[in-house]
């Protein structure tokens, strides 16, 4: 293993390492300064991988109802809706992160609520217990 590593770093590999490390670099440096970019390509990112996964899914509802599956035509909303989704992240990326961030919002208010309801409930039964 070490003589084809050395026969690699002979035959410019070197080269390749390098740029891709400098490459590599720049990527961290640009996040670093500018993190918003990220947040802007996230969800084109994932609307890409949920079109793509959706469009495999669609091929595989088709499949079904070639072999005579009787819910083909379910797995195939199902997919065409994943498409459809996709297609939203991708077009209006925006959108999803102010979607995605009030979701949080939302989750962050209920367990908040909760929380309080719990610290007055439990304190309530810890009053009633030493009764």
């Amino acid at each position: 293993f070490f003589i084809v590593g050395l026969a690699m770093v002979a035959a410019g590999w070197t080269m390749t390492g390098k740029l891709m490390g400098l490459g590599i670099m720049l990527v961290g440096l640009v996040l670093l300064i500018r993190p918003e970019l990220l947040l802007g390509l996230l969800p084109i990112l994932l609307g890409l991988l949920v079109v793509i996964d959706g469009t495999a899914r669609v091929h595989t509802a088709l499949e079904l109802r070639r072999v005579g599956y009787g819910a083909w035509g379910l797995e195939l909303a199902f997919s065409a809706l994943s498409v459809l989704l996709g297609v939203v992240l991708i077009a209006n990326p925006m959108f999803s992160l102010n979607l995605a961030t009030a979701f949080i919002g939302a989750v962050l208010c209920v367990d908040g609520v909760i929380n309080l309801w719990d610290i007055f409930y439990v304190s309530r039964q810890i009053r009633n217990l030493r009764r």
